[in-house]
């Protein structure tokens, strides 16, 4: 006999067994909040046939658990704001405290939707110092994945309240969103973020939808074995001990006794780079590793004092060390590199500041640009940038490819979202796109199958699109661009019913694609939802493409969500429109805001055909907006 915990937030849904405990999922815990206005769905297990009622005040309900000892049933609906406490009774009684009922979104996508907020601590130190809100809570659920069947609990997970102790694990874009959506509703709001960093779109289809795309299908089926995963798992590790040996034996860096982080060292064979760049461009471009090393004069006063190491980003994975002590490594290129340094390290006169970085395939050791290299003391800044001494270290094979078993179709959604299908919700923000940009055709198809999956579940929700916003070099002139063609599939599935779309290409960042200003984003998905879910009489985002005439050679151009006017930001001169005319070739063409229209012309295209605005992965100087200070989203418009 297996006895489960009286604990709510330990649930395993193994095989039932005799006289076992009534448990429910983690999602269903002390400390949630649940949807309003809506009958509450309450669910988990018990003994088959067992009795289990449930009790909130003076409302009750009882069920009998199924055959396989599932069961569920439902309370009245509660009001927004009202704080109370459940009782699940069966063989053993559960009790849940401080639940409350209010607003509850699911939040969802990749990378940029799971950002937390211990990676943007220091951009919004104030913003988390003054969080204490208890009407805000959130759920983070972890990463798991599954292709047999919707999993009804996650691996881990709590509802945590909006307190400067609790937000480092929280999302960035779901934190400002939820502190918007209280502040101008007045309604509590619970956030579940179901996230997974570089996750597709097709991770987070569930069967019924991947039917329609057989070869997806065939994927996720190749998974569903009985030790599929285990395989590939075990594989991967193989592939990440075997490079990691390979590389460490290989490296003279690491020569016990003589390693070159070490602050007494003979340099005098190193050669020199310069910091940020491309180190293949600087003769030190191979795979393996390559060691720098960097000396810093600190002043009497400042010895001993904690401070910061910043090293940008770096591709791909780097180990940091000051005065021969490890202060930092990060394992991938994606974070920015910013290590502690402990009191005492640091010493008056010479300290040695080395690095060992680590490529495994590609073009090599690559330091981004325009992104902090200096240490920090307090208040003096000593910058690293420029000249280092460096060495090759190991040179071997490129890392054999491993495989991301989680995000294999259907994999996320039978993971993520099967513990929270029987959930009551108000809504969805969806936050994903980066993995998709090499098949922006496809994605229209995925993206209205998605919907359909979450109305399935979750009733017609509305359902709220994030573009994807500005990253990589600028371009000069046309060009055709795969994440251009991504976002005019995104604004293109506002045909969705009860779908809005929030516009960032003004908030990016050319050389990260994880840009820090989440606040900004939150903020105009808050836009969106207070016009489309709470049916506020706003203006909820930029200018959108509406329609197209030909005028004498100019083209007219109509949008709506226009608000208080249109204007040319910065202005007065619109910039990134083009104009194509029947050979389809784009040239770059001139704008000019005439009351609520915009008309485009250009010498080079007396017959206009085609017109694109800010059509490039990293459109700057985009600056049609409307007078509420949101940006037109890119489109491309044709008259066939």
């Amino acid at each position: 006999m297996r006895l489960y915990p009286l604990c709510v937030s330990a649930l395993l849904f193994a095989g039932a067994s005799l006289h076992a405990d009534v448990v429910m999922p983690r999602i269903l815990s002390s400390g949630m909040i649940v949807q309003r206005d809506q009958p509450l769905s309450l669910f988990g297990r018990a003994d088959p046939g067992e009795k289990v009622t449930a009790i909130i005040g003076d409302d009750s309900a009882s069920t009998l658990a199924d055959a396989g000892g599932k069961w569920r049933l439902s309370l009245p609906a509660r009001k927004g704001g009202e704080s109370f406490e459940i009782r699940i009774k069966g063989n053993n009684e559960l009790v849940l405290n401080d639940v409350l009922a209010g607003d509850v979104w699911v939040c969802s996508g990749q990378s940029n939707m799971e950002t937390n907020m211990a990676r943007l601590s220091e951009k919004y130190a104030k913003e988390i110092s003054e969080c204490a809100n208890p009407a805000l809570r959130m759920f983070t659920a972890p990463m798991a994945y599954n292709f047999q069947a919707p999993q009804d609990d996650l691996p881990s997970g709590q509802w945590l309240g909006f307190r400067p102790e609790n937000v480092a694990t929280m999302s960035g874009v779901a934190f400002f969103f939820a502190q918007y959506i209280e502040a101008e509703t007045g309604v509590p709001v619970g956030i579940i973020n179901v996230s997974n960093g570089g996750s597709p779109i097709a991770a987070w289809l569930g069967r019924e939808q991947l039917e329609k795309y057989p070869d997806l299908l065939e994927e996720a089926a190749r998974w569903a074995g009985e030790d599929a995963t285990a395989k590939a798992q075990e594989r991967n590790n193989e592939i990440y001990r075997n490079w990691a040996a390979a590389l460490d034996s290989g490296d003279p860096g690491m020569k016990a006794g003589a390693e070159w982080f070490l602050s007494e060292l003979d340099c005098s064979d190193w050669s020199t780079v310069s910091i940020p760049g491309k180190m293949a461009d600087q003769g030190m471009g191979q795979i393996g590793s390559i060691w720098l090393r960097r000396e810093v004069d600190i002043p009497a006063e400042l010895a001993g004092r904690e401070a910061t190491l910043r090293l940008g980003n770096i591709i791909h994975a780097d180990t940091a060390y000051i005065n021969g002590q490890r202060v930092g490594e990060t394992g991938y290129e994606y974070p920015p590199r910013r290590y502690s340094v402990p009191e005492g390290l640091l010493k008056a006169g010479r300290n040695v500041v080395a690095l060992r970085v680590s490529c495994t395939g590609g073009p090599g050791a690559v330091f981004i640009g325009d992104k902090p290299y200096q240490l920090d003391i307090g208040e003096e800044i000593y910058d690293l940038k420029g000249e280092w001494l460096c060495k090759k270290g190991a040179e071997v094979p490129a890392r054999e490819a491993t495989v991301f078993i989680q995000w294999k179709p259907m994999g996320l959604h039978n993971g993520m979202y099967g513990p929270i299908r029987q959930l009551g919700v108000k809504g969805v923000v969806w936050y994903q796109g980066e993995s998709d940009t090499w098949q922006p055709t496809r994605y229209a198809e995925l993206m209205r199958s998605l919907v359909a999956d979450w109305r399935g579940m979750w009733g017609n929700v509305p359902v709220l699109l994030q573009q994807l916003p500005n990253f990589m070099e600028p371009t000069t002139g046309p060009a055709e661009s795969g994440w251009a063609d991504f976002r005019e599939i995104q604004r293109k599935s506002l045909t969705i019913p009860l779908t809005a779309l929030s516009v960032a290409i003004d908030i990016g960042e050319w050389n990260d694609i994880h840009p820090l200003n989440k606040k900004d984003v939150g903020y105009r998905l808050s836009l969106a939802a207070r016009n489309l879910a709470y049916g506020q009489d706003i203006v909820a985002g930029g200018p959108l493409y509406h329609s197209m005439n030909i005028c004498g050679g100019r083209v007219e151009l109509r949008f709506d969500s226009v608000g208080g006017g249109l204007l040319a930001k910065d202005g007065p001169e619109l910039r990134q429109f083009t104009l194509a005319g029947t050979d389809g070739v784009f040239h770059m063409a001139e704008a000019r805001i005439e009351g609520d229209k915009v008309f485009v012309w250009s010498k080079e295209v007396p017959e206009p055909r085609r017109v694109r605005y800010a059509w490039a992965s990293n459109p700057q100087g985009a600056n049609l907006y409307n007078a509420e200070g949101l940006p037109a989203s890119p489109f491309e418009a044709s008259l066939d």
